[in-house]
């Protein structure tokens, strides 16, 4: 299974998150960032539906990402 972490502008702008062997997952702050009404629906329907989960990423992964972010 392939997990795809997802941002509030995939949220927001509806990405379809239906493939078939994906996991998706978002943190906290992501969607604390949601706020338009069909953001909110796209977000409450994913979660709903256990399309998406909430989890709080570890330190080291956000050291990770800002690294690779810096390189880009």
């Amino acid at each position: 299974m392939r997990t795809v972490v997802v941002d509030a502008s995939a949220i927001i702008n509806g990405f379809p998150m239906l493939i078939l062997d994906t996991h998706y997952i978002t943190a906290p702050s992501v969607i604390d960032e949601v706020k338009s009404r069909r953001g909110k629906k796209n977000l409450q329907t994913s979660i709903d539906f256990n399309i998406i989960d909430q989890r709080i990423p570890s330190f080291q992964s956000v050291l990770d990402v800002r690294k690779i972010a810096a390189e880009t």
